[in-house]
């Protein structure tokens, strides 16, 4: 299966988390580039499910618990915008990367 069949897969089932509204991908889209129809951005429209893309880092996230804001543009009749990703970290949660790189 082609990983955006994966991905409808996921949002459509629910992927066993229960709740979820808003999930992120390390890449440009959770679609698969040659698919112009973009089967996982219709879905998440249908089911009111916010994506974000090219997030980076995410695997210095995996397993932790933290909060995450995102902060976008104000863009009138705009569906989507660049923003400011934030990763709220709980105290004394040590930060494992280099913020510089």
């Amino acid at each position: 299966m082609k990983t955006t069949g994966k991905a409808v897969t996921l949002i459509e089932e629910g992927g066993g988390i229960k709740g979820a509204v808003n999930f992120g991908v390390d890449n440009t889209s959770p679609d698969m580039f040659l698919d112009k129809t973009y089967p996982c951005h219709t879905v998440c429209s249908e089911r009111q499910i916010t994506h974000i893309e090219n997030l980076c880092k995410l695997d210095k996230m995996v397993g932790k618990r933290f909060t995450f804001i995102a902060l976008p543009l104000r863009i009138r009749k705009g569906t989507g915008s660049p923003l400011r990703a934030v990763a709220i970290l709980p105290k004394g949660e040590p930060v494992e990367w280099d913020l510089d790189s």
